[in-house]
């Protein structure tokens, strides 16, 4: 799959946002296989309140913890029998134009402990990648 159609999924996803401040849109595709859809949302998530204790310095669960588009991605795919290397994410912010959409440090953790080394995001009028290690 391009990575232009990457960005284009991660956009529809963005769609379904209902977050007040942006419409930020992920999905994870593996070969040519879409795993998994995610967006940013109003509903409170367990997992995005653990992983901000854990990374962005205040107390996740005392402070509403909004769950993140690309955490709801590794939320519905972490328990796939798939190689997480070979994961890719993609993530589009903005209406019609992108903008930095670059995961938080939440985010990047969830994916990180999840073997996810390659992820593609909008920036401002333009499109970024990351290989982590």
């Amino acid at each position: 799959m391009t990575k232009a159609k990457g960005y284009e999924l991660a956009k529809s996803a963005s769609l379904r946002s209902d977050f007040y401040k942006c419409h930020t849109g992920a999905v994870a595709i593996y070969g040519n296989k879409i795993l998994a859809y995610g967006w940013n949302s109003e509903k409170l998530s367990l997992m995005q309140a653990r992983y901000n204790t854990k990374t962005r310095g205040f107390d996740g669960h005392k402070y509403k913890s909004s769950i993140h588009a690309e955490m709801m991605v590794v939320n519905k795919i972490k328990y796939l029998d798939v190689d997480f290397s070979q994961v890719r994410i993609f993530v589009w912010r903005g209406k019609t134009t992108p903008m930095l959409s670059k995961p938080c440090k939440a985010c990047e953790k969830a994916m990180r402990d999840l073997g996810i080394k390659k992820v593609f995001y909008t920036g401002t009028n333009s499109y970024i990648s990351e290989i982590y290690n």
